[in-house]
Parts: structure tokens; sequence; C-alpha cells
């Protein structure tokens, strides 16, 4: 009596493997346009909670300013002002690259509204040549141990936040921001015409 055969099938050990292998780099490619995404310049991205989030107090702070360590500045500095407030280092280059747009923007509509550049986990002497490099003339306090950035949820530099007049954060944007999306977030949180 015969028994009948079934077919066989590929049931290989490599299989399963390869499956394993396309499933990783499908992963991993997915994780890699995200990441790309969320860091590409002018990709906005909202926190809404933790700390320093939108609709919540802006944190007071007294931090040495970069250019001379015996001058305080703080955020009681630009009471009854709308404040952009820019946390950056010297060696962050998307940092470097949108510190020209807050220049501009200080230059045109300063009158208006404050601009602190807080130099967040940096060397004195960096922050010091950067700003005198790229012609930064408004307020940029020291915080080289991240407290203040902390108090605030920065999670990656750079990061903008937007003040009221009333110390509410209103906005707050991650990564490097473009002149245009920085006039057009003021002109829309602060009711200021540019």
């Amino acid at each position: 009596m015969s028994v009948p055969v079934s077919p066989t099938r590929d049931v290989s050990p490599e299989r399963p493997r390869q499956r394993l292998l396309l499933v990783a780099v499908a992963t991993l490619g997915i994780a890699a346009v995200v990441a790309v995404a969320l860091t590409w310049p002018g990709t906005r991205t909202r926190v809404d909670v933790g700390a320093g989030h939108p609709g919540g107090r802006a944190t007071a702070f007294e931090l040495p300013d970069v250019r001379d360590p015996t001058r305080m500045i703080s955020l009681a500095d630009f009471g009854g002002r709308h404040v952009v407030l820019n946390f950056w280092a010297s060696w962050c280059n998307p940092c470097r690259r949108e510190m020209p747009a807050f220049q501009s923007v200080h230059e045109e509509l300063g009158s208006q509204f404050a601009i602190v550049g807080i130099d967040t986990k940096d060397i004195r002497r960096d922050a010091r040549a950067f700003l005198r490099r790229t012609g930064v003339t408004y307020a940029a306090p020291f915080d080289p141990d991240g407290d203040v950035a902390d108090e605030y949820g920065v999670v990656g530099f750079p990061q903008t936040i937007f003040i009221d007049k009333h110390g509410r954060i209103v906005d707050r944007f991650i990564g490097e921001i473009t002149r245009e999306q920085l006039v057009a977030t003021i002109e829309a949180r602060f009711g200021i015409a540019a």
C-alpha cells in the first residue's frame, strides 16, 4: 500500500530570517523618514504636554549675559512686552542657520517685542565668538547647565517659545525656523504686523 506524499513546502530556516530582516529594514526606514521630517528646517512640531507648553505660564529666570557675565538678564526685564524666547547653542548647526532670521526680525520689529536668545549647554567663549561673527545684538542670557531649558521642557535645539505680554506661552516651535515662519507666528500670536 502506498502512502500519499504531500508536496513539500520550503521551510528552510532562511525564509523566516529573510522576513525578519525585511521587517527590520522597513521599520528602520520608516523611523529614518520620521526623524528627517521632524528635524528638517521649518518642520513645525507642537509640544502640548509638560513644562512650558502653550497655554501655560512662562517660567521666570535670571541668567548672566553671554557677553558680560557681570550683567544679569531676567524674563522680568521684558515685563509687559511680548517675548520670543529662542534656545540655541554655538555647536548647533540649525541654530547657526536660523540666527540671521532672528537678527533681521529684531532689527525690523524689535521695538514691538523682545527677542531673547538663551545660549544653552555651551561654552561661553564659543558663544561670544559666534555672536560677534553673526552680528547678533539682542539679549543673550547664558544657561550653561540647561536648567532654564529644562524648566521650559526643551528637548532639542533650536527651540523657540512665544510668550505674550501677559506671561502666557502662546506657541512653541521645535527645530529650525525660517524668517517667514517667525514673522507669521509673531503676526498671528502677538498681532504685530510686519
